[in-house]
């Protein structure tokens, strides 16, 4: 559209100013998370089953390796365990949203169901806001 090279803009300052706010910064999780990871029993390594496969396929080596997958589950798991069975938070969701215990607790099923992904979430903010935007979602539509 422009043959020329360079082209002139000139801009004009336009000034506006606004109340003063203050912002304060809140956990929306109050407690700490306590690490409870457990450690897992030892079992045979893939080397290991390769040189002795009875040893593998002993009852006792095929329950430690169940009981290794509950574990490593479990540590996973553990920050949106702590949460979620808080009885702070339960007080907080029913306040702020003003509903009874088996309406929370209803939601929290559907909340469960839904969005398995929050489960692994290592953040208790980031779970304690995936939990008020479903119950605000959940409760519009009442």
């Amino acid at each position: 559209m422009f043959q020329e090279d360079a082209l002139f803009i000139l801009l004009r300052e336009n000034v506006l100013l606004l109340r003063e706010i203050t912002v304060k910064a809140t956990r929306l999780y109050p407690n700490q998370i306590e690490n409870q990871a457990k450690v897992a029993p030892k079992t045979l390594s893939t080397i290991s089953a390769f040189v002795s496969p009875f040893d593998y396929f002993w009852k006792l080596e095929r329950e430690k390796r169940k009981l290794s997958r509950v574990i490593e589950e479990n540590n996973r798991t553990q920050t949106f365990r702590q949460v979620i069975t808080d009885p702070d938070v339960r007080e907080i969701m029913m306040t702020t949203h003003h509903v009874d215990e088996q309406v929370y607790y209803s939601i929290i099923e559907k909340f469960n169901i839904q969005y398995p992904a929050v489960h692994y979430f290592t953040d208790p903010d980031a779970i304690m806001e995936a939990l008020h935007g479903f119950f605000e979602k959940s409760l519009a539509g009442k």
